[in-house]
């Protein structure tokens, strides 16, 4: 029944008339208005990506009929399972990104003095992005000449706003809201910028500028050196829609250049404990299933395989990993899962795939148990923990790490450097 009632819902996020509605509401009504497409902005002084962000927003000013509403919130990590490794890993992770369009890198997280300073500025000086984007270079590399304490005033300035992108839908700064829909970080102005060029709202043909985050595979394979680590790691889960998109993605960078992939599956979050907001899984839904149409790949039912489905499949993966079948038994949940909308809860559909790959599904059970399988993702996950990670998906090559199916293009830029 619960999946039953969540396929309606899927169908509804997915369909025409959705979107439609959502142009209406947004874009058409305003125009009819009189009112130009605005978009609002909702960022964080304290969180990197929201520097990287800001940084963006003349540029797509100068491309697009835009306008942009800013609204600076209190919190930088809301909702993550370990705020710790979150800022440690969004400092390195937004650098890279910065460095990928050449905009200014934040180095150090700023200071308790300059970011109060910056907040209270912010409330009573910010009339424009020029504005916005000095406040953010003060507050995290040139800093204030005269320092101010944070007031209450202040700190409810920024949790109305906070409210506010809750109430919306979401719950992570560095975000843009339009039509409907939410973009985070520069990672998804692609979306954005497809979205207003659908809309006829660019001032001029070209192309999207900001997609530089997805595999190119242009280079051969023989124009490489074979000196360094030829296994490229992806750390998955099941339930987990990013860790579908990762593996088709990893599998297609590890055929162009002619890596040996292997699978390491992990218990998803929900299941060890870590608690994952509507809001999150409902943004990480719609967002899987954009992206995976950015990168052509199936998406289309869903069956949460949680709980039931889980301890169906994942006694398995000790057998299938020793028949040298477990990237085709991953890949076939991932197709029972989200193409599909099978329910792994019911046990003849893990006995199907198995049919499918021509395995015995009660000797792989019997294997799964003599090997101790819920060890084996134990030693999975503290493999992630060592990294500094805590979710998936993640990969790894010979030294580097990242957590993404949206970070692969850092290792396939670590195998162009070989040449």
């Amino acid at each position: 029944m619960i999946n039953a009632v969540r396929r309606m819902v899927i169908r509804w996020l997915k369909s025409e008339a959705r979107r439609c509605w959502l142009l209406l509401r947004y874009v058409l009504v305003p125009k009819v208005l009189g009112r130009k497409a605005r978009a609002e902005v909702y960022l964080a002084l304290n969180d990197p990506y929201s520097y990287v962000l800001v940084q963006a927003l003349p540029e797509l000013i100068a491309r697009y009929k835009i306008e942009f509403t800013l609204y600076l919130v209190y919190e930088n990590s809301p909702s993550m399972a370990n705020p710790k490794l979150w800022r440690d890993w969004s400092l390195k992770d937004a650098g890279q990104i910065a460095e990928l369009y050449q905009l200014n890198v934040p180095a150090d997280m700023p200071d308790a003095d300059n970011l109060a300073t910056g907040q209270h500025m912010w409330q009573f000086e910010v009339k424009s992005i020029d504005d916005a984007i000095n406040i953010f270079e003060q507050t995290w590399k040139t800093g204030f000449e005269r320092h101010y304490h944070l007031s209450t005033p202040v700190i409810n300035f920024q949790l109305h706003n906070q409210a506010r992108l809750e109430r919306k839908g979401h719950y992570l700064p560095a975000t843009i809201f339009f039509a409907g829909e939410w973009f985070w970080s520069l990672d998804r102005l692609a979306h954005f910028e497809v979205r207003l060029q659908k809309l006829k709202m660019a001032i001029a043909d070209g192309e999207i500028y900001y997609q530089r985050n997805s595999l190119q595979l242009t280079t051969l394979p023989n124009q490489l050196s074979s000196s360094k680590s030829r296994t490229l790691t992806a750390y998955l889960s099941i339930r987990s829609p990013y860790s579908y998109l990762g593996l088709i993605q990893a599998q297609r960078l590890a055929k162009h250049y002619q890596l040996q992939l292997e699978i390491k599956p992990v218990i998803p979050m929900v299941m060890r404990g870590l608690t994952v907001p509507p809001a999150k899984q409902k943004y990480i839904f719609l967002d899987a299933i954009r992206e995976a149409k950015r990168h052509q790949i199936r998406f289309g039912k869903f069956a949460d395989p949680i709980g039931e489905g889980i301890f169906n499949s994942y006694p398995l993966f000790p057998y299938m990993e020793q028949q040298g079948l477990l990237t085709e038994y991953v890949q076939a949940l991932y197709q029972a899962v989200y193409v599909e909308g099978r329910d792994l809860a019911q046990r003849d559909n893990i006995q199907d795939i198995c049919n499918e790959l021509g395995v015995d599904e009660q000797q792989a059970l019997d294997y799964g148990q003599q090997t101790d399988w819920q060890s084996q993702m134990q030693i999975n996950q503290q493999a992630l923990d060592d990294m500094g990670f805590w979710g998936v998906p993640c990969f790894q090559f010979g030294d580097l790490t990242c957590w993404g199916q949206d970070r692969l293009w850092q290792i396939e830029k670590s195998l162009l450097a070989e040449k």
